[in-house]
């Protein structure tokens, strides 16, 4: 056992030994990297599709876009009749905000019931319930640097100015995370015409309420993430599927080749070990074993070395580009599955080239 540790250590010492590790583990890293970036991709979509329900959400408005539009919200006693659920009316306009260090402008979305429209996502803090607190989306806290607690002053036209209490940080993963969130009721202080613009519901069969619109008002459907979501995660496997097959074969032809110059880089050592008088099958399992160590370095050095690369981009471009971290990570059976990978690979790509050498 000692002679075949010194063995080892002779051929494990060779400088073309660390050379192929290095650029086995650089082959690895791009598979395990492509693994982590699809993860955090698929955990975004599914912490996505749990935040808001994915079909029969409707809106109307008067108007192009939710921005621009402005109508009188009578309509919504015909649609609580209808027997829709979850009505919410919104009033949208835009603001400037202004803090100790950064003044811009932001789009604020004063709701008739801040807790239900909410309700489907993650918040920080409180939700608002009173007309002088406001709930601000992640994107925008950073960019302001606000947190729960503070305060904000919000300026319209540069005449009316008011100030509301930050009761909260939500997390919609929509566009929703830039905005300003404030009660209805402080619309209406604001403006004093008790107007809308929009009126969102949820509805699986609008066709009849479609006839009966008041003349100006469009009936628009808000959102259908399952096509999306669906066609996302076939993408996200075929890719994963792609690149694991090209991996494969890049890994098993660099084996190949590495385990070729060592076999031929190694004639000296191989000489001495006959020399000692070690036989020809004692030669075969140490070149075997010195091709399943490179791989299982080469596999362990890869694998961690692909996850703390796109880790540490994530982290600085999260500094750099404010908002939502991508927060690559790996599951613990990929890490397995490609170390498996790699020791499959290499033997099955040395085992041919060995045994055809002539010692």
């Amino acid at each position: 056992m000692i002679g075949l540790i010194y063995y080892l250590k002779i051929f494990l010492l060779k400088k073309g030994f660390l050379q192929s590790t290095f650029t086995l583990s650089l082959l690895i890293a791009s598979l395990s990297s492509a693994y982590s970036l699809a993860n955090s991709v698929a955990f975004k979509t599914e912490s996505f599709s749990s935040y808001i329900p994915s079909s029969g959400l409707y809106m109307i408005l008067n108007g192009s876009t939710p921005s621009e539009s402005l109508f009188n919200p009578t309509f919504a006693t015909l649609l609580r009749d209808s027997g829709l659920s979850q009505i919410s009316l919104q009033r949208l306009f835009k603001a400037k905000i202004i803090t100790s260090t950064c003044t811009f402008e932001v789009m604020v979305r004063a709701v008739d019931d801040v807790k239900a429209f909410l309700k489907h996502y993650n918040v920080n803090g409180s939700l608002a319930s009173n007309i002088l607190d406001a709930n601000v989306g992640e994107l925008l806290a950073l960019r302001a640097g606000v947190k729960v607690g503070d305060s904000l002053i919000l300026s319209l036209a540069g005449e009316r100015i008011f100030k509301v209490n930050v009761s909260g940080v939500f997390r919609s993963l929509s566009q929703l995370d830039s905005e300003v969130i404030v009660s209805l009721a402080l619309s209406e202080k604001v403006f004093g015409d008790g107007k809308v613009s929009v009126i969102e519901f949820y509805s699986e069969n609008v066709r009849v309420l479609a006839n009966v619109l008041p003349r100006g008002l469009r009936l628009l459907k808000v959102q259908a993430t399952e096509p999306f979501l669906e066609g996302l995660s076939l993408q996200t496997s075929a890719f994963l599927q792609a690149w694991s097959t090209v991996a494969c074969t890049l890994i098993a032809a660099a084996f190949y080749t590495v385990s070729s110059r060592l076999t031929m880089e190694s004639g000296y050592e191989i000489g001495l070990l006959r020399a000692l008088g070690a036989r020809k099958r004692l030669i075969y399992f140490i070149m075997f074993a010195i091709i399943l160590t490179l791989s299982l370095i080469s596999s362990i050095l890869g694998t961690a070395l692909g996850v703390v690369v796109v880790q540490s981009i994530s982290w600085t471009l999260s500094y750099a580009f404010p908002g939502m971290p991508l927060e690559p990570f790996l599951e613990p059976f990929q890490a397995i599955q490609i170390t498996v990978l790699a020791l499959s690979s290499s033997i099955a790509s040395c085992t041919i080239y060995i045994l055809r050498w002539r010692f």
